[in-house]
């Protein structure tokens, strides 16, 4: 016995050395795989390389795709000082996109999604920003109740603000069918106060550049208008508050006029769903 542990005393170095060398082999291993990750060739733009990951995407080259993206949002994103073309809201949306059918990308885009969720929680106008670019990862994963839970520690930091922010995340609510929640947070107060400037804005086009002030985009703002209120009247209508809805709807009915559409206003007095907007 004695001599068998001798042996085995005896070759112990032997097994560190051979495994100081595989340790050595995967390091290796490792910093050619690094090596082979993609690098924009010379004189591309950040931008010109999220259209390149876009058309990937578009092209199902799925792969190529996505080591695009991880060297936009690790190398480029902090880095484009808001270039145009490139922003945390623009890229991972996109991103968010290709994850549903490349699981490689999904735990990315989920880690990244979180790290806005943890920006969001703390309130203020910037986690009010945050928590929009959230809501559109959000809609590119399908994954409406992550917007929900993000909003609402949002609002419990910043009950305030969550008054109006709500408008933008009642989809997310609406496709969860989680009307109760959504209800805690639509106040009148602040409900008629926001669309009034909103349709003041609309009214006053014409020092808007471009297309923006053409009848195409006034048509959309007022589109976009009814829609959100059309989401703000059912969830009225689901709890309850048929009076409520009512009035709203009604009210800004007047006030934008015959001239513009309120279809679906009308529609969600009927607890008609709005359409969903969102790919």
């Amino acid at each position: 016995t004695q001599g068998v542990q001798a042996t085995s005393t005896a070759r112990h170095p032997d097994r560190e050395r051979a495994n100081q060398r595989i340790d050595r082999v995967r390091l290796c291993r490792g910093k050619i795989t690094a090596s082979l990750a993609w690098q924009p060739p010379a004189g591309m733009t950040p931008t010109q390389a999220l259209q390149a990951a876009t058309a990937d995407v578009t092209e199902f080259r799925l792969a190529p795709a996505h080591e695009k993206f991880s060297w936009l949002y690790d190398n480029a994103l902090a880095k484009s000082h808001g270039e145009p073309g490139l922003t945390a809201g623009i890229l991972l949306p996109a991103w968010a996109k290709l994850a549903r059918h490349h699981p490689p990308a999904m735990q990315r885009v989920v880690a990244a999604r979180d790290q806005l969720a943890a920006q969001a929680a703390e309130g203020g106008y910037k986690g009010q920003a945050v928590l929009l670019i959230l809501h559109r990862v959000n809609v590119s994963l399908q994954d409406a109740a992550s917007t929900r839970d993000a909003f609402a520690r949002f609002a419990a930091r910043d009950p305030v603000l969550a008054e109006t922010a709500v408008f933008n995340m009642l989809p997310a609510f609406i496709a969860l069918q989680d009307y109760e929640a959504a209800a805690r947070y639509l106040q009148s107060s602040s409900v008629t106060p926001y669309y009034e400037r909103m349709i003041d804005s609309m009214k006053r086009p014409a020092h808007l550049p471009g297309i923006a002030g053409s009848g195409i985009a006034q048509r959309g703002l007022q589109r976009h208008t009814d829609m959100q209120l059309a989401r703000i009247a059912l969830v009225l209508v689901k709890t309850g508050r048929q009076d409520e809805a009512e009035q709203l709807v009604q009210h800004f009915q007047a006030r934008l006029g015959p001239e513009v559409s309120t279809h679906h206003m009308a529609e969600a007095l009927k607890g008609i769903v709005p359409p969903i907007d969102e790919p």
